[in-house]
């Protein structure tokens, strides 16, 4: 089924179709994951799989759906992830974090902030594989909101390297609950900081405050 896909002829392309709707689920699956071409019936037939209520095909749509499309299959995607089942809601974030790119990283901010709880670790994970500067910058704030946003920006933060990373987990080892002290400190346990151990044992943050204000 792959030579039909690399065919890429009009009659390759009708024969995939025509699998793609076929009732057994691995051919389906298999037709839906080789289609590259993008015309009007196949866009049609993808976005068509991603409604579709079949988890499995609708998984291997978003994939060939982002493939083809790139960034104009963000939209899609937000739409799928905020109303399909768990499967495809997976799918379709992992699939935007693979994407990049401002619409791809917007979308998956307003999902980590606004959507359902069940969201907000897969779109902090799809941010963390983004892992350009804007995409932490989004995780750094999305740190300081509520229960299940703070706590999915902070779990892939901590294995995130960066001065806004470490300024915020310098923060929770002075001011965070015990959890998030001990999320602080084994961060900088696996990323030691160029910090001289005396600052440590004076107090860490509070002592460089307490100098600065000396100096002045």
């Amino acid at each position: 089924m792959t030579a039909l896909g690399n065919a890429g002829t009009p009659l390759a392309v009708a024969v995939l179709r025509a699998l793609a709707r076929e009732r057994d689920p691995q051919v389906r699956a298999l037709a839906i994951s080789v289609l590259s071409d993008a015309s009007p019936e196949t866009l049609a037939l993808l976005e068509g799989v991603l409604t579709s209520g079949d988890g499995e095909a609708a998984a291997v749509a978003v994939r060939s759906l982002a493939r083809i499309r790139g960034a104009a299959a963000v939209p899609s995607l937000v739409r799928a992830a905020t109303t399909g089942g768990p499967t495809i809601q997976q799918a379709c974030i992992a699939a935007l974090g693979e994407l990049g790119g401002d619409d791809a990283r917007h979308a998956l901010a307003l999902l980590l902030e606004r959507g359902a709880p069940s969201l907000a670790g897969a779109a902090a994970q799809a941010l963390a594989a983004i892992g350009d500067r804007e995409a932490v910058a989004i995780l750094v704030e999305a740190a300081q909101g509520g229960f299940a946003v703070r706590r999915a920006a902070l779990g892939v933060l901590a294995q995130t390297t960066g001065p806004e990373v470490e300024a915020l987990m310098l923060d929770l080892i002075e001011d965070g609950a015990p959890v998030e002290q001990r999320t602080a400190a084994g961060y900088f346990a696996q990323h030691p900081t160029p910090a001289p151990r005396w600052w440590w044992r004076a107090g860490g943050p509070k002592a460089g405050r307490t100098s600065s204000a000396s100096r002045d």
